[in-house]
């Protein structure tokens, strides 16, 4: 029986919430869309967590979706408020009243506790607002739900024992609202004390698939391209004629500017189109860089479900997924995380020999 459904507005919010609890031995499945839902809850996970795909489009349609995925959460016997999580951006971007509160209508809860502080990233809420790095005012977390007739809890986190103290004094009529330090409270503990599940290696050949245009991304590349000299394959709006050379352990692609103006969905659908022509070449594994990279890649192939095996590296998780016919290891990071050498230290540890399988 599924312990937890976890509800994003995007992949990588998905991936990034979920993988505390894979890395605490706890099995994790994601349902890269609500269709793939179904296929997912038959997986026996301890955990769900499904990306809605709707920070982008309307209100409206963000609310319909999230009641797509409570009515088969129900059906799945996952109908009460402590069987939800809900993520959402720690910078509140999005549609996040109107999918809070169809999650947390569907389900009965009778109060909100939303604390979206991830200390990790010196990211906190303090007097009720957001704060810190990458805050230039202080967000205000209350004027998100005005005239709400259930309670909204907007408790204070500065690091992660508030945060464990949040997830102790929740009750059983509470619906859970955060982000990765919210989850990753929850995760500590559901999970059995002590356990630590093996970290994940990208096995080659491998192909990092590099949508992100983040300055911080291109710092990476730069020095991965210098400490290990991987193939490099240039992409001018997703396109690329050039295969991955025979022999070769790391395959760097990556996403150009071009001449041509097209639009930034159009450009993502090439790149998916160039990475599931070059995973057909012997690829075993993929990680992909750029929130929406990895999501155009899982939504033009494979079976959408991505059973998640901890993290190459904190905050970079990774897990097995089914794309044209085949298992493979798949990770993603987003654009804008990491320090200089995270790509590197993840090349150079990749491995040569054994399965990307995890005990």
């Amino acid at each position: 029986m599924t312990k937890l459904l976890i509800i994003a507005d995007d992949l990588t919010g998905a991936l990034d919430s979920a993988a505390p609890f894979a890395v605490r031995g706890l099995k994790t499945v994601i349902a890269c869309r609500p269709r793939h839902m179904e296929a997912a809850l038959t997986q026996r996970a301890d955990v769900v967590a499904v990306s809605t795909a709707s920070r982008e489009g309307g209100a409206a349609a963000a609310r319909s979706t999230v009641a797509e995925v409570m009515l088969a959460a129900a059906r799945a016997g996952i109908d009460k408020p402590h069987q939800i999580f809900k993520k959402i951006d720690s910078r509140m971007k999005g549609h996040v009243r109107a999918e809070t509160l169809e999650a947390a209508e569907a389900c009965g809860a009778n109060r909100l506790v939303v604390c979206p502080a991830i200390p990790a990233q010196d990211r906190i809420v303090w007097n009720g607002a957001v704060r810190g790095r990458g805050v230039k005012e202080p967000i205000g977390i209350a004027g998100f739900f005005p005239d709400v007739t259930m309670d909204v809890l907007a408790p204070d986190a500065a690091n992660d024992e508030d945060l464990e103290r949040i997830i102790s004094s929740a009750g059983p009529a509470d619906m859970l609202v955060g982000a990765a330090g919210l989850s990753g409270a929850l995760a500590r503990a559901l999970a059995p004390a002590g356990f630590a599940r093996t970290a994940p290696r990208l096995r080659a050949p491998a192909l990092l698939a590099i949508g992100s245009r983040d300055p911080i991304t291109l710092e990476q590349i730069a020095q991965l391209r210098e400490r290990t000299n991987p193939a490099w394959i240039g992409a001018p709006n997703g396109v690329a004629s050039v295969n991955t050379a025979d022999g070769v352990a790391i395959t760097v692609l990556q996403m150009l500017p071009s001449n041509e103006v097209i639009s930034g969905d159009q450009a993502n659908r090439n790149f998916s189109q160039t990475v599931q022509r070059l995973l057909d070449r012997g690829i075993e594994s993929l990680l992909c860089c750029g929130g929406e990279t990895a999501d155009a890649v899982l939504a033009g192939a494979g079976n959408g479900i991505i059973e998640l095996k901890g993290e190459l590296l904190p905050g970079i998780p990774a897990g097995i997924t089914e794309i044209n016919d085949k298992k493979l290891l798949i990770a993603t990071k987003s654009g804008g995380y990491g320090d200089l050498n995270c790509l590197a230290d993840i090349a150079e540890s990749i491995d040569f020999v054994e399965s990307c399988e995890i005990d």
